[in-house]
Formats: C-alpha cells, sequence, structure tokens
C-alpha cells in the first residue's frame, strides 16, 4: 500500500511538474517587479517628471483594467501550457526590444516605445497569471491544494519584494540599465524553459447551456463581486491588500525621483532607499511570523498601516529638513539646530 502523499510546502515541492510552475512562477513575477522599477528609473534618468513616471505606472496599470476579464475566458478555453510557453516567449522578445531600442533610439521616440512595451509585458501577465493558477489543481492531488495554492500566493508578494526591493535596484547599480535589462531577459528564458517541461492539458470544453463565453464570463464576475460584497472579512482584506500594493506601486514611483531630486544622489542609487525596505519588510515577515500569533490580527494589521502612514509623513519631512533648519527659531537658537 503507497504511503499517502506528505502535506505541506514540502509535499507539493517534492511534485516535479509543480515544483517547475512554482519555479516559472517565481522568476516571472520578480523579474517584472524589477522590470517595473527599471522603467522607473529609467524614466527619471530621462526626463526629471513625476507626470513621466506616472506615465509609465498607467501604462503598467491598464492592461489589468481592460484585459483581465478577456483573458479568464481565453485561459479557460485553451491549454494552459501552450498559453504559459507562448507568455513567457513573448516577455523574453519585450525585453529584447526594450535593449534595442535604448541601443538605436532616444528622446520621444525611446520614450512612447518604454510606454508600449509596458503596455504590452503588463498585458501578457494578464493571460499568463490565471493560466498558471488554472494548472495548479491539474498537477498536485485535492489534499495538496491548500499548501501549493498558499505557497505561490507567498511567492507573489515575496516577488514583489524580491523584484523591485532588491533586484532591480541591485542589478541597476552595478550592471546598468541595460545589464539589468539582459538579466531580466535571461530570467524570463529560464521562466520559459520551466514551463516548457510541463506537462500538456487539455482545454475546457464549454458548457452546454447555450451561454455565450462573454456572458459566462460576466456571470461569473458577478457572482464573485457578490460573494466578496456578502462577507465584510473578505472585503476588508481585499481592500487592505489592495491599498498596499498600490502604496508599494507608488513608493517605486516616487523613489527614483525622491533619490534624485531630494537626496542629490544618481537615480539608480535608489537602492539606498529599498536596501532598508527590503530589510524591514523581511524582518517583519519573520517577526509576524514567530510572534504574530500573540496579538489580534485587527491590532497587526491597524498598527501596520499607521506605522506606514507615518514613515512616509517622514520622507516628506526629510525632504524639507535642510530648509526647516534654516528657519530663524534655528539661528536664534543654533544649538537647536545639531
Amino acid at each position: 500500500m503507497s504511503n499517502p502523499p506528505e502535506r505541506g510546502f514540502g509535499g507539493v515541492l517534492a511534485n516535479r511538474h509543480f515544483l517547475y510552475l512554482w519555479v516559472a512562477q517565481a522568476l516571472s513575477m520578480v523579474v517584472q517587479n524589477g522590470i517595473h522599477l527599471t522603467q522607473l528609473v529609467l524614466v527619471e534618468q530621462l526626463t526629471k517628471s513625476s507626470a513621466q513616471m506616472g506615465a509609465v505606472i498607467l501604462s503598467f496599470s491598464l492592461p489589468a483594467v481592460l484585459l483581465s476579464a478577456g483573458a479568464g475566458i481565453i485561459v479557460d478555453r485553451f491549454p494552459k501550457k501552450d498559453i504559459l510557453v507562448a507568455s513567457n516567449v513573448l516577455r523574453v522578445l519585450t525585453v529584447v526590444a526594450y535593449v534595442l531600442f535604448l541601443r538605436t533610439t532616444d528622446g520621444a521616440l525611446l520614450l512612447f516605445s518604454i510606454y508600449a512595451l509596458t503596455f504590452i509585458n503588463s498585458a501578457i501577465g494578464q493571460f499568463f497569471s490565471p493560466a498558471e493558477a488554472a494548472m495548479i489543481p491539474l498537477l498536485v492531488n485535492r489534499d495538496q491544494l491548500l499548501p501549493a495554492n498558499s505557497l505561490f500566493n507567498l511567492t507573489f508578494t515575496a516577488s514583489q519584494v524580491v523584484g523591485l526591493v532588491i533586484v532591480a535596484p541591485l542589478t541597476i547599480k552595478l550592471a546598468g540599465i541595460q545589464g539589468s535589462f539582459v538579466l531580466m531577459g535571461l530570467m524570463y528564458l529560464i521562466a520559459t524553459f520551466m514551463t516548457m517541461l510541463l506537462p500538456r492539458d487539455d482545454a475546457r470544453s464549454r458548457k452546454p447551456d447555450g451561454r455565450s463565453a462573454i456572458r459566462e464570463a460576466w456571470s461569473d464576475l458577478v457572482e464573485g463581486w457578490r460573494f466578496v460584497a456578502s462577507r465584510e472579512v473578505v472585503l476588508l482584506a481585499m481592500l487592505h491588500l489592495t491599498l498596499i500594493a498600490t502604496l508599494l506601486l507608488v513608493m517605486a514611483m516616487l523613489v527614483p525621483g525622491f533619490t534624485s531630486r531630494v537626496l542629490g544622489l544618481d537615480p539608480e542609487d535608489a537602492i539606498y532607499i529599498f536596501a532598508p525596505a527590503g530589510i524591514g519588510m523581511f524582518g517583519a515577515s519573520f517577526i509576524i511570523g514567530r510572534f504574530g500569533h500573540r496579538a489580534r490580527r485587527e491590532a497587526l494589521v491597524n498598527g501596520g498601516l499607521i506605522a506606514l502612514a507615518a514613515t512616509f509623513a517622514l520622507l516628506a519631512w526629510v525632504g524639507r529638513a535642510p530648509d526647516m533648519l534654516n528657519r530663524p527659531i534655528f539661528h536664534a537658537y543654533p544649538d537647536s539646530a545639531l
């Protein structure tokens, strides 16, 4: 009699095909977030304009609004492996395009190319993510779905930290913008190879109820939102996650300009801002994992949001500190300016 599969992360990672999918997810998400910061640093170097950096954020965010529902319909009706492989191949090509445009264009044409490639890269992600999620139950047993999904959610969050806070700032500082894009392309290439090793799946057949694909997708979307709206805890959790993700993007958008225009450093020196942030994130994760059970969850969430607001306010004060220290009160009492 065969032993039941091991539960927990160890059990799902022992599944060779799931391991391939997980590595592909980790690499792809790290690169996606890393490219996002690299684009922001590049635009800051070119324009010194927060408005232009906001345009990059808009180019990155629009595909999620415009394509997510349609992408789900397509993913539901085509083999997931084909979508995963094609998505990563296209991502490799977009990174190659970044390098080519950096070498051959400048000025307004280069900016337009950055916006267009940002939009395309984000649009590809709208197909990759649901295909990846739909692949999980095809690779693991039913009793391993919970740890498998938990691992993917954990990796999704960790990849934001690793990509935005560690990989991109470090590679930009050490290898420059083009070197960063080259490394990202290689990571996408490895992710492509991992998805090619996955077993082939069959496309799901249409339901025999006569509904069109669009009506079926709309019905599922409405049902999902009704579920969320009817459960206050779920709705509040989604709002918190959305808020944190938005603040992370805002921070990523502001840091290159803050580094350049406020601190007087080069935009690629944003690593000096992101490195402490990364240490803080990993430190907080360790503390919460070790001691978080001793506190109420609501207190942890609210305390974290208050602390986040305070740190943003302090960052704003740092930029004004030199001017504030030159005010008359400090001239009258010079010792207080020390």
